[in-house]
């Protein structure tokens, strides 16, 4: 078998000791682990938690009324329940501060929690209602003031928390103005939940494909103008005194000067500036066995 080129020793040699070396740049700031992955393959990981279902789904059987709509034609109460909570799959209730939007549930169910996805022209303010036969109701929350465009998540007050019900009402009291303008309240979803809500799974950065992977990662491109090299761009050794920090940052300036031909300085004990690489060499919070920062 032919050995490696030198540039691919030089990378190998790179991703190897970047594996105890963290790597910040403005716009991207990873972690890296400091000890190597093991030989054999991790544990099974444990079973999720049991979690609860939205039962307020038309999916799962239930339908949804409301004290009426704003326009004939489009954002009607059935979009409340169809498990969109986008673009024009929404409800907008009729010019009133006393809009209501109803859930039938498929059967009677014990409620662990509500959530409300709200558009930009949610109710200032609303309570919860509950009930059993869809003619006598209980208020089941003191007043909410939401916040518009966001998820709102409530419990039921402990007198209605423990008992089953089959209908579930978001009760306005207060409109919205949007430009001193008073529309209906608009939500996207009505989710009427039988336990636990499962978390969201991380979402991974586009574009980011780091090795190793970091322990934690922070991207700021959404808010700053992208990372860019400089001619007046250093490597900066930031609190990093072990040999190997100071091993990464002459392979990674080799590399890098070869790729954009700026001189690229490694400096020891410098305030970074905008267009410099950064190397931290330390422990990652939370991950045990790593070296701490000297």
């Amino acid at each position: 078998m032919r050995p490696l080129p030198a540039r691919r020793r030089r990378l190998a040699r790179a991703a190897a000791l970047l594996g105890a070396t963290a790597l910040v740049a403005t716009g991207l700031a990873a972690t890296a682990p400091t000890q190597a992955l093991p030989a054999t393959p991790p544990a099974p990981a444990a079973e999720p938690a049991a979690t609860g279902h939205n039962v307020a789904l038309a999916s799962a059987g239930a339908d949804v009324t409301s004290s009426g709509t704003e326009l004939t034609d489009r954002w009607l109460a059935d979009k409340a329940i169809d498990g969109v909570a986008s673009g024009d799959s929404r409800w907008s209730s009729n010019y009133s501060d006393q809009a209501w939007l109803a859930v039938h549930l498929a059967r009677p169910t014990t409620i662990d929690h509500v959530t409300v996805k709200w558009e930009a022209a949610c109710a200032a303010a609303y309570h919860l209602e509950v009930s059993k036969d869809g003619q006598t109701w209980q208020r089941a929350s003191e007043t909410i003031r939401p916040t518009c465009a966001t998820t709102d998540t409530q419990t039921l007050s402990a007198a209605q928390a423990s008992e089953q019900w089959s209908y579930v009402k978001m009760q306005a009291e207060e409109r919205t103005p949007i430009n001193n303008t008073k529309y209906g309240v608009s939500l996207y979803e009505l989710e009427v939940w039988d336990g636990p809500q499962a978390a969201d799974p991380p979402q991974a950065s586009p574009g980011l494909h780091l090795v190793p992977l970091p322990a934690s990662l922070t991207d700021n491109s959404v808010t700053q103008a992208p990372f860019t090299l400089s001619a007046e761009s250093r490597i900066v050794l930031d609190g990093a005194t072990a040999s190997a920090a100071h091993g990464v940052a002459d392979i990674l300036a080799t590399e890098l000067r070869a790729s954009t031909g700026y001189p690229l300085e490694v400096v020891s004990s410098a305030t970074p500036g905008a267009h410099d690489v950064v190397l931290r060499d330390g422990e990652v919070p939370g991950r045990p066995g790593t070296r701490p920062t000297p």
